[in-house]
């Protein structure tokens, strides 16, 4: 004969281990992804729908020179160098808004002054009814690349000894 008060206890201890079971399985994953996000070595920034700074982390802090309690609440366009137009802007907000995504390079501006130049990805995180609930900015400091690029190009367009135009850059003027 089968008890039923024990079927149901048997029933209500499995379906309870498997609750904390899973609840342990999300701390885990939580933490992982706490750890990720703390140890990145790409910028992390996060801002509500409003677009205002909620959250970033430490290589934020260390490429951008601003401190988490500096930002938090701000719009990151306090980062702007002035190196981009409005339509450079325009642009980027229109294909953010449409694609749910953007990635490009821009420069931005340091705490103390100096441009740097960043790889940056945004993208939208939507409600579960499909509204922007918030912005995620991911980015890499390539001033160093950009650097290099440069005296490329002036090694490649300008005499060294002179510093004047090349025939390479007459070339490249003339098509």
């Amino acid at each position: 004969p089968l008890n039923i008060k024990l079927a149901r206890l048997r029933i209500g201890n499995f379906m309870e281990r498997e609750r904390l079971r899973r609840e342990l399985l999300m701390q885990e994953q939580l933490k992982l992804a706490a750890s990720v996000y703390n140890h990145s070595h790409d910028g992390i920034i996060m801002t509500n729908a409003d677009n205002e700074i909620i959250d970033v982390n430490n290589a934020f802090t260390r490429i951008t020179g601003y401190q988490q309690d500096e930002v938090v609440g701000q719009n990151p366009s306090i980062l702007q160098s002035g190196q981009h137009d409005k339509a450079f802007y325009k642009s980027m907000w229109k294909q953010i808004l449409q694609y749910k995504h953007w990635e490009g390079e821009f420069w931005n501006k340091h705490k103390d002054g100096h441009l740097y130049a960043v790889q940056a990805n945004i993208s939208i995180i939507t409600d579960a009814a499909g509204n922007i609930d918030h912005f995620l900015g991911i980015f890499s400091d390539i001033t160093l690349r950009k650097t290099h690029e440069e005296a490329l190009k002036k090694i490649a367009y300008f005499d060294e000894l002179t510093g004047i135009p090349n025939r390479t850059l007459l070339t490249d003027r003339m098509k």
